[in-house]
């Protein structure tokens, strides 16, 4: 039985998780781990969503844990890896679209993705 919600809050079909892939990058001196996601509706097999993730180190502060006289914080900063969405990476738009095979709309997401290295990086290779 396929999965479905009705609602009018709900403004989209059901995506579920088929494939993710990760590789590295090298964009001038900096370095990502690139995370794609790629997500087919549970209802029709041609349509999908993807994302695009770069994996970024932060230095993070723990803001509600205080000493009570000082109001400084009694964790140090720690640099954690975190994902952050890169979709404005892409020129396309991949919240919803049309492709034959799963391997297909991945495929299509790559390409875009080495036209913003091209772009960026001045070179094809």
């Amino acid at each position: 039985m396929p999965l479905t919600i009705a609602h009018n809050s709900v403004t989209s079909p059901i995506f579920e998780l088929v494939k993710v892939i990760e590789f590295d990058v090298q964009i001038g001196d900096d370095g990502y781990g690139i995370r794609v996601e790629l997500l087919q509706e549970v209802l029709d097999g041609n349509r999908f969503r993807a994302r695009l993730w770069r994996n970024e180190f932060f230095r993070i502060q723990s803001t509600f844990q205080h000493l009570e006289n000082t109001g400084e914080s009694t964790d140090r900063p720690s640099d954690e890896a975190i994902f952050v969405e890169s979709d404005d990476w892409l020129s396309g738009k991949y919240v919803d679209f049309w492709a034959e095979t799963p391997e297909s709309a991945l495929q299509t997401v790559l390409n875009d993705f080495r036209n913003f290295l091209v772009h960026t990086m001045g070179t094809e290779d």
